[in-house]
């Protein structure tokens, strides 16, 4: 199963995939929603592409022992100031814990994970 936030996202799985990939819309980042997706699709291991930080979907994903991989990790300077200067940024920290891996595009951008609340020694870069 193949999912995205977007019609675009999905014109592009049909694109590269066909009808060879099931496809479905990741949920709002809504706790009972998120929940429902869980039961719903069950899934065993969740790969996140670049920048996308969902604080349910990661907490959900961590509850259920599910693992979480980030590749082609990105997030800028501005992305991480901001996310650190919310409120909720413990709310971050505690939804990074389910991440079991992150492949960023840079050591700044793994470094930017390590600050925000990754595990250092899940946070590593490589040239994907």
């Amino acid at each position: 199963m193949l999912t995205t936030g977007t019609p675009t996202g999905l014109a592009r799985v049909r694109q590269l995939f066909g009808q060879r990939v099931h496809h479905t819309y990741l949920p709002y980042d809504l706790p009972g929603v998120v929940r429902r997706f869980f039961a719903r699709t069950r899934p065993r291991l969740g790969v996140i592409a670049e920048t996308e930080i969902w604080p349910n979907l990661y907490t959900t994903a961590g509850r259920q022992r599910v693992p979480l991989m980030i590749v082609n990790a990105r997030l800028s300077e501005r992305s991480m100031r901001g996310f650190a200067i919310l409120p909720g940024v413990r709310l971050i920290s505690a939804a990074l814990e389910a991440v079991v891996q992150v492949l960023a595009q840079s050591e700044a951008d793994a470094e930017r994970y390590r600050r925000l609340g990754a595990r250092p020694s899940a946070c590593a870069w490589s040239a994907i």
